[in-house]
C-alpha cells in the first residue's frame, strides 16, 4: 500500500526472481524464473483465478488492488501438493482474511491513501475501514485508479490510458473457541485500458470474486482440526479496436467471459511434535467464452470468430503431505496428488 502500484501484478515484480510482462503500463503478468502465463498461478484464498481475454490483457494478478490485500507471498517453483492443481513455475497466494487475534477489544480505525503520478497525469488512492468486537471482525476498501498517456524517453506519446474503481468487504465471526467462519468479497471495474501492444484496447471490464470459509482448530490435540474453504470468480471483459490504426478498415470487437469456481476440505494431525500429516480432497471448475466480431468496412461483411469455443474444465483431486522438522535448519516434506481431469469444447465444429 506504499502508493506507488495500482495492483498486485505490479507489486509481485518487486520480489527477486520475479518478474512480469506487460500488456499495458499497470497490466503485468507474473514471471517467475522464466515461467509465466497460467504456469504461475494468481490464488484468491484457495480459488484460481483466471482472465478472460483470449490476447491475455487481463492477468488475474490486475484484479487485485493493494487495498483489498491482506497477505500476499510467492511460491516459486512446484509448491505444496495441498495448495491444488497446476501452477508448475510457482504461485502468487493471496488472502483477503482480516483477522484479528481471539477476545481482541472493540475497535474502529481507517486510512486514506492518494498518490498523483506526473507522469502520467493522474492519481491512484482509496480508502479503508476496519475493525470489530470480541468475536467479530470486519474490513471494507473503496479504491479507485484514472491515469492518462505518459512520453517517452525521446517524445513520443504512449497510449497508457486507464480508468478503474473497485473495493472489497471482509467479514470473520468466532461462533465457538478455535472455530471461524469467514466471508470475502472483490470487485473491480475496468472502465478503459489502453493496450499500445495489442490489436485492441479494452473497453469494459468487471471482475468478481466471492469466498466463504469455515475451520476449526484443536491446539494441543492429534487431529488439529480441519478446514473448507470455496470461492467463485467471474469476469466480463469487452474490448475493440477504437482508436488503433485498424479501424478505418476494420471495426472489430470482442466479449469474453471467464468463471472459476473451486472447494476443498483438508484436515491436519501431529503424528509427533515434529511432523504434520495433511490430507484432503478438492474441486475446481472454469469455463471461458469469447465471440470475436469483425467487421470489414470495404466489403460491408461481418465475420464471428469463436476464439474460447465455451471451453471448460474441471478436477476432482485428492492429496496427502507429511512434513516433517528435524531441526531449523533440516526440514523434510513428501507429499502426492492425484488427479482427475475432464475438459470439453462445446462449441467447437
Amino acid at each position: 500500500r506504499s502508493g506507488r502500484f495500482s495492483n498486485l501484478g505490479e507489486a509481485v515484480t518487486e520480489i527477486p526472481g520475479v518478474s512480469g510482462v506487460k500488456r499495458s503500463h499497470s497490466a503485468v503478468e507474473p514471471v517467475v524464473r522464466g515461467l509465466g502465463w497460467e504456469r504461475v498461478q494468481t490464488q484468491v484464498d484457495g480459488l484460481p483465478l483466471y482472465g478472460a481475454c483470449p490476447g491475455r490483457m487481463d492477468p488475474p494478478a490486475i484484479i487485485l488492488q493493494p487495498e483489498t490485500v491482506q497477505e500476499a507471498y510467492v511460491v516459486k517453483g512446484v509448491p505444496s501438493v495441498t495448495l491444488g492443481p497446476a501452477g508448475t513455475g510457482g504461485r502468487v497466494m493471496v488472502s483477503t482474511d482480516y483477522e484479528r487475534s481471539a477476545g481482541s477489544p472493540p475497535e474502529f480505525g481507517g486510512w486514506l491513501r492518494s498518490t498523483y503520478d506526473g507522469a502520467r497525469d493522474g492519481v491512484l488512492g482509496g480508502v479503508a475501514a476496519f475493525g470489530g468486537r470480541e468475536n467479530f471482525d470486519f474490513f471494507g476498501s473503496f479504491a479507485g485508479t484514472a491515469l492518462d498517456n505518459y512520453k517517452s524517453a525521446d517524445g513520443i506519446e504512449v497510449p497508457a490510458g486507464q480508468k478503474e474503481f473497485g473495493g472489497s468487504i471482509s467479514l470473520g465471526y468466532r461462533p465457538l473457541p478455535g472455530h471461524r467462519l469467514r466471508f470475502g468479497f472483490i470487485d473491480l471495474e475496468d472502465r478503459g485500458t489502453d493496450y499500445p501492444s495489442l490489436p485492441m484496447n479494452s473497453e469494459n471490464t468487471s471482475s468478481r470474486v466471492f469466498n466463504i470459509g469455515y475451520r476449526i482448530g484443536r491446539t494441543g490435540k492429534s487431529f488439529e482440526g480441519f478446514r473448507f474453504r470455496a470461492g467463485y470468480g467471474t469476469v466480463d471483459h469487452k474490448m475493440n479496436n477504437e482508436g488503433k490504426s485498424t479501424r478505418k478498415k476494420i471495426e472489430a470487437e470482442t466479449e469474453a467471459e471467464s468463471d472459476t469456481f473451486s472447494t476443498s476440505l483438508e484436515g491436519k494431525w501431529r503424528p509427533s511434535s515434529a511432523a504434520v500429516l495433511t490430507a484432503g480432497a478438492d474441486f475446481f471448475y472454469q469455463n471461458r467464452d469469447a465471440l470475436r466480431s469483425r467487421h470489414i468496412i470495404a466489403s460491408n461483411r461481418t465475420f464471428l470468430d469463436h476464439i474460447w469455443p465455451d471451453a471448460l474444465q474441471w478436477d476432482v483431486g485428492t492429496f496427502a503431505e507429511l512434513d516433517i522438522e528435524f531441526s531449523e535448519a533440516y526440514r523434510l516434506r513428501v507429499g502426492g496428488r492425484f488427479d482427475f481431469v475432464s475438459s470439453d469444447a462445446r462449441a467447437a465444429d
